[in-house]
C-alpha cells in the first residue's frame, strides 16, 4: 500500500514538473515585450537589409538596372516585413523554451535597466565582430591543425614499434 502511494506521489510530482511552465497567455505577452524591448523587429529588418544588399550585389553583375534592383530589394524587404508576425510566434515558442515566465520577467526588468539598455544598443556590433574575431582566430589555426592531424595520422599509420 505504502508502494502504491509513493509511486502515486512520484508520478503525479513528476507530470506537474513536466509541465510546470506552459505558454501561457502572460507569459506570451511578456516575451512579445521582451522580444520588442530587445528590438527583435528591428534587428530582423537589419538582417533583411543586409541580405538582400549581398543579393543584390551578387545580381548587379547580371547587368541589372538600378530601377530593378530596388524593386528586388523593396519587394524583399516588404515580405520580411510582412511575414514578421510568423516570426514573432516562432520566436515566443522558443524564448518559452529555454526560459520560465519567472526568468523572462527577470530578463524584461533587466533589459528596463541602464546596462540592460546599452547591451541592446551594442549587441549587434558586438556579436558582428565576435564572429569576424572568431572567424579570424580559426583562420590563424588552420595550419596548426593540418600539421597536428598529418603527424598523428602519421602516427597512426605507421608500424608500431613495439
Amino acid at each position: 500500500m505504502k508502494l502504491n502511494i509513493l509511486v502515486t506521489l512520484f508520478v503525479l510530482v513528476s507530470f506537474k514538473a513536466c509541465f510546470a511552465d506552459v505558454l501561457t497567455e502572460e507569459k506570451r505577452k511578456d516575451i512579445v515585450e521582451l522580444l520588442d524591448l530587445m528590438q527583435g523587429e528591428k534587428l530582423s529588418y537589419q538582417l533583411a537589409d543586409a541580405i538582400v544588399s549581398q543579393q543584390t550585389s551578387i545580381m548587379s553583375d547580371d547587368k541589372r538596372t538600378r530601377n530593378q534592383m530596388a524593386v528586388i530589394k523593396e519587394v524583399t524587404l516588404n515580405l520580411f516585413k510582412e511575414s514578421f508576425p510568423e516570426l514573432t510566434k516562432k520566436m515566443v515558442k522558443l524564448y518559452s523554451k529555454y526560459f520560465t515566465h519567472e526568468e523572462i520577467k527577470k530578463l524584461l526588468a533587466f533589459y528596463k535597466t541602464d546596462i540592460g539598455k546599452k547591451t541592446i544598443k551594442v549587441m549587434p556590433g558586438l556579436l558582428q565582430e565576435s564572429i569576424f574575431l572568431s572567424q579570424e582566430w580559426a583562420d590563424e589555426l588552420i595550419p596548426e591543425v593540418q600539421k597536428r592531424v598529418q603527424n598523428r595520422l602519421k602516427e597512426i599509420e605507421s608500424p608500431s614499434s613495439s
